[in-house]
């Protein structure tokens, strides 16, 4: 089964930021490693023009981080919505994850609607990493530690605590009852 984790680097931490960049991967939660993915740089007018968000504090925050640099160039936030959209669809995935319920996927969720456009993913599929650690029994999130504030290294460090929190969930007595594959869902 096909899934698809989000990630992005943004200008606030409200419900309409604006997005530096956005990393997608597709994976299988049951499997090992990413499959396919995009890391796409968004250009900041396009944003601020739907009513976007930029916050003094954060942007302050990743001045003073080392930063890689974004990819280039940076495209209007129409054109890496549709990008995503194609990506989602044409991978079938059936589910789409962010590290947190709250933000990344709310956030693109909020760019579609302000152009018009539906999201290609069900509202019922959003999955969310601090819920799947949880249920594995981690105390804190693994990501809070680890994260390099890299939209494609977070997607890829993500994935790869999301399968390792399925293999463990997978060992527990309950979970051999109660999760199980299913390929047609």
């Amino acid at each position: 089964m096909r899934h698809l984790m989000i990630d992005l680097e943004t200008l606030s931490t409200a419900k309409n930021a604006v997005i530096l960049s956005l990393a997608a991967g597709t994976f299988d939660p049951f499997g090992e490693g990413m499959g396919e993915s995009i890391y796409l740089g968004l250009d900041l007018n396009t944003q601020l023009d739907l009513g976007g968000d930029i916050d003094g504090g954060t942007v302050l925050w990743h001045l003073d981080k080392e930063r890689k640099d974004l990819p280039r160039p940076a495209l209007p936030i129409e054109n890496v919505l549709k990008q995503l959209s194609v990506f989602y669809k044409r991978q079938e995935c059936r589910r789409i994850w962010s590290n947190g319920a709250t933000f990344d996927i709310p956030i693109v969720e909020f760019y579609f609607k302000r152009l018009g456009h539906s999201f290609p993913w069900h509202y019922g599929d959003a999955r969310d990493t601090r819920t799947a650690f949880e249920i594995a029994g981690w105390d804190e999130s693994p990501t809070r530690s680890r994260a390099t504030h890299d939209a494609l290294e977070d997607v890829t460090l993500q994935i790869d605590l999301v399968q390792k929190a399925y293999a463990l969930i997978q060992t527990h007595p309950f979970g051999k009852t109660k999760v199980t594959r299913k390929e047609k869902e």
